[in-house]
């Protein structure tokens, strides 16, 4: 009996990752996959290879706890010069690169200054801005590094989930597949002030009962700024005011499709239950690592996170699991800061693991649960969350 509500609440919880991340699907329009593109292919099925094998831990970074910042759960993470940004508590919270902290920005009420619901944060290109999005007023707050409001920006959008501030200090919208006045578009890019410039990737009118939980991410590498939205399987870059497929992907089986999205109107489970018959994998988190490819994406059985290089003629796939030390496992999506992967950790999960963790696991991870199990040492459970910087190793 016991071991069958171990089962349930299992499965149950792998719904709900699904669930949470399930995006309505996007018509693109055919001139944008006219551009003849190759299609970087994700091995689903290829031997998988241990994540020991494959990362190491560069370095970790123990957030300072005390009751001014005291987070708890980390939602995104961004780094500029020698400060760390985390959104948390509907706050942005700063921390050196040491992990002293330094202040909390935001101010959740009912003043001028002040947000409702704060949902989302972004860094001017030129690292003297704060941005952070309150989806309630639909305005975006514009704070500097001290601290300090400087102006709202309404940029006329209504029921955005997220943003981000361009390489070129512009700013782009994801609008959750949400009519605009007059305009039916999923992404909105406009000027610091909120005026529009351009519109991305409409979509048709008929599929506003859809209404899946939405969501947009702009990953960046280097002066790359990439786009993605699930089920649409391209990742696309922004340059010169414009989007331009840069990436192409397929998984080796179960990719969802138009003609699928359409039978369930919105009904979530259903879509899940759908999705778990056929055995269709979702992509989760997306990342360019310099040389490499991070594609991390699950189907109700497994969590997977295949390593590709450009060419695509290098791929390596790490299986997840919940019972292990993985730190992949359960921390998505992850962040990047140059070439190394950040996971977010919360030490009570940590040592929760190191606890029921086998002796020959432990032997296994080497050098790195050696330093986990140092690490698990100095931290206390209710202290902030710690990041590990993972760098692969030579592949």
């Amino acid at each position: 009996m016991l071991k069958n509500k171990i089962l349930l609440k299992k499965k149950l919880f792998k719904e709900s990752i699904l669930a949470f991340y399930l995006i309505c699907f996007l018509c693109v329009p055919t001139n944008l996959y006219s551009q003849n593109r190759p299609i970087l292919k994700i091995e689903t099925g290829i031997k998988s290879t241990s994540f020991y094998d494959l990362f190491e831990i560069a370095r970790y970074i123990k957030l300072e706890t005390n009751s001014e910042s005291l987070v708890n759960h980390i939602y995104s993470v961004k780094f500029r010069n020698d400060t760390i940004f985390g959104f948390s508590r509907k706050k942005v919270f700063l921390w050196s690169n040491s992990g002293k902290f330094h202040r909390s920005i935001g101010a959740v009420g009912r003043g001028s200054s002040e947000m409702l619901l704060p949902s989302d944060f972004a860094l001017s290109p030129n690292g003297k801005k704060i941005g952070i999005w309150d989806n309630m007023l639909g305005s975006l707050f514009i704070y500097n590094m001290e601290g300090e409001f400087q102006r709202k920006v309404n940029p006329g959008l209504r029921e955005i989930i997220n943003f981000d501030w361009t390489n070129s200090n512009q700013l782009i919208f994801f609008s959750q597949y949400i009519p605009q006045k007059d305009k039916r578009y999923s992404l909105y890019l406009t000027d610091s002030e909120g005026k529009s410039i351009n519109s991305f990737l409409p979509y048709d009118p008929d599929d506003d009962n859809f209404r899946f939980l939405n969501y947009s991410h702009f990953p960046k590498s280097g002066k790359s700024q990439y786009i993605w939205i699930d089920f649409d399987q391209t990742i696309y870059e922004l340059k010169d005011n414009s989007l331009s497929p840069s990436i192409r992907y397929e998984f080796d089986k179960g990719n969802l499709n138009s003609k699928d999205i359409v039978l369930f109107k919105g009904d979530t489970r259903k879509l899940v239950d759908y999705m778990n018959n056929k055995g269709y994998y979702q992509l989760l988190s997306f990342n360019d690592m310099g040389n490499y490819y991070s594609f991390t994406y699950s189907n109700i059985q497994t969590i997977s996170t295949n390593i590709i290089s450009h060419d695509g003629l290098k791929q390596y796939r790490i299986q997840h699991s919940s019972e292990s030390l993985d730190p992949l496992s359960g921390f998505m999506p992850t962040f990047i800061y140059k070439d190394e992967l950040v996971c977010i950790v919360e030490p009570y999960i940590l040592k929760t693991k190191l606890k029921q963790t086998l002796p020959q696991m432990k032997q296994r991870m080497g050098a790195f649960g050696l330093l986990l199990d140092k690490l698990s040492k100095e931290l206390k459970n209710e202290d902030n969350p710690v990041l590990l910087f993972l760098k692969p190793k030579t592949l």
